[in-house]
């Protein structure tokens, strides 16, 4: 924990004192790679101008009826023209809702409840877990470090919604198994929500399965069912409607259900849209990639099917540990890999998923071995914002990006993000695995024992 802090603070020190030395080009070189930017939070923005018209047919949009309804109701409050401008059209017009200042109070609003709630969120486990003074005052000062760490920062850059997605799902993770009826509910609820705006965060009821909450892990499906279901119902009856147009007046069921089955429905064209997103996402290198195909790409960009085949490999091979690892932190980081490991979901600010099997490792009480220094230190890695320490001689890498076709220029984080992830999973499974092998031993030496014992 001091080690944690300490690495934090002083690269988040020394970060404060390069900005005010280059007027702050030096944070923007770590943020952004090289240069400022004119995208600043424009996954919000964009996001709010897909969210209008028709989503799916029109803007191939990939999220949810939940984040849909979201956005769209963000829309509300913001100049209708603005929502409206086609960027094809109008090349430049989606700054229009970055620089309306209605529209970047909606903003900022937004990032200050979600942090809000994560540091009640945080700070909530903590006296959950019925810490000691000493460690409750360094859980404390962890969570105000955690509001400024790498992922954050980065995720609050991009203006995302997977840091509300995130916090949902710590919510649930913390408190699935509350005292508390009501607390224990509204995480199944949380965990739902999470899944009904970003889709990939339900991996996380896994946890359920594990700890064979089985009854629970159904009430959790069916609020998930019900954040698709009914935010969906304006899209459906909009496709009914539409069918019975075609086809003419009292046919109107038999239309819908012809769209439906014909594929000229939300839901078909919504999965073909996500599905070619997760398909041709990332098939090329990218720095802001946690996933292994990522590092595969880049010591041969033609690789590209050996290391899609190698992250699907790899992906089942954490599920396996996963029903082997006995620590939770462990489980947690397992969940946090798999999903990250898919190159459409692996960008750096998803790391901000860490967090959650973090404070399981740093309060969880358990005895932590010698080798778990690794794992504070990879921690240490991947959440700390570190700063450019070569920032006078950055042009340098500029260089180097743009010499081999890189559209983006890489930041200190995202350089060693990849390789810091990817250790990660591999010094974990050096643990997980001699367990596992040890747990299948001792079930076949019972197994003989009984066999032996009836035989007698």
């Amino acid at each position: 924990m001091r080690f944690f802090i300490i690495f934090f603070v002083v690269n988040f020190g020394i970060m404060i004192g390069a900005m005010c030395i280059t007027k702050g080009a030096s944070f923007s070189n770590m943020l952004f790679g090289h240069g400022a930017t004119n995208d600043l939070f424009m996954d919000f923005f964009n996001s709010i101008r897909d969210a209008d018209g028709n989503v799916y047919t029109d803007k191939n949009n990939i999220y949810p009826p939940l984040c849909i309804m979201l956005f769209k109701l963000f829309g509300l409050f913001v100049r209708k023209d603005y929502v409206q401008l086609n960027n094809s059209v109008r090349p430049g017009s989606k700054y229009l809702l970055q620089m309306d200042q209605r529209c970047m109070m909606i903003y900022i609003l937004f990032a200050c409840v979600c942090i809000l709630i994560l540091v009640k969120t945080l700070t909530a486990f903590i006296s959950r877990l019925h810490a000691n003074k000493y460690a409750d005052a360094q859980g404390k000062i962890l969570t105000l470090l955690m509001t400024v760490s790498y992922p954050v920062i980065y995720g609050l850059e991009r203006g995302n919604i997977l840091i509300l997605c995130f916090v949902l799902t710590a919510f649930f993770v913390f408190f699935e198994g509350d005292e508390s009826k009501l607390l224990s509910e509204l995480a199944l609820i949380a965990l739902a929500l999470a899944a009904g705006i970003k889709l990939y965060p339900a991996i996380f009821g896994v946890i359920l399965i594990l700890q064979k909450k089985y009854k629970q892990a159904a009430r959790c499906v069916l609020y998930g069912v019900l954040a698709f279901v009914i935010p969906a119902a304006p899209f459906i009856i909009k496709f009914f409607r539409t069918g019975a147009a075609v086809i003419g007046p009292g046919a109107a069921p038999f239309a819908g259900a012809v769209r439906l089955v014909e594929g000229d429905s939300f839901i078909t064209t919504f999965a073909a849209n996500l599905l070619r997103f997760v398909t041709k996402h990332k098939s090329s290198f990218s720095f802001s990639s946690v996933s292994i195909q990522n590092l595969i790409l880049l010591i041969d960009p033609d690789l590209t099917i050996p290391a899609t085949l190698l992250y699907a490999a790899l992906d089942a091979v954490a599920v396996a540990a996963l029903f082997f690892a006995k620590k939770k932190w462990q489980q947690l980081f397992l969940i946090c890999y798999i999903a990250l490991n898919v190159p459409a979901f692996s960008s750096s600010y998803s790391l901000v998923f860490l967090i959650i099997p973090m404070y399981y490792f740093l309060f969880d009480g358990e005895r932590h071995l010698k080798s778990d220094v690794f794992y504070n230190v990879f921690f240490a890695l991947l959440m700390t914002p570190i700063p450019t320490y070569w920032y006078h001689w950055s042009w340098r890498i500029q260089s180097w990006a743009k010499s081999n076709g890189f559209y983006y220029t890489p930041n200190v984080n995202q350089l060693i993000g990849m390789f810091v992830f990817q250790t990660f999973f591999f010094v974990l499974l050096s643990e997980v695995i001699p367990e596992a092998v040890h747990t299948i031993k001792q079930k076949r030496s019972a197994g003989s024992r009984k066999k032996a014992a009836a035989g007698r």
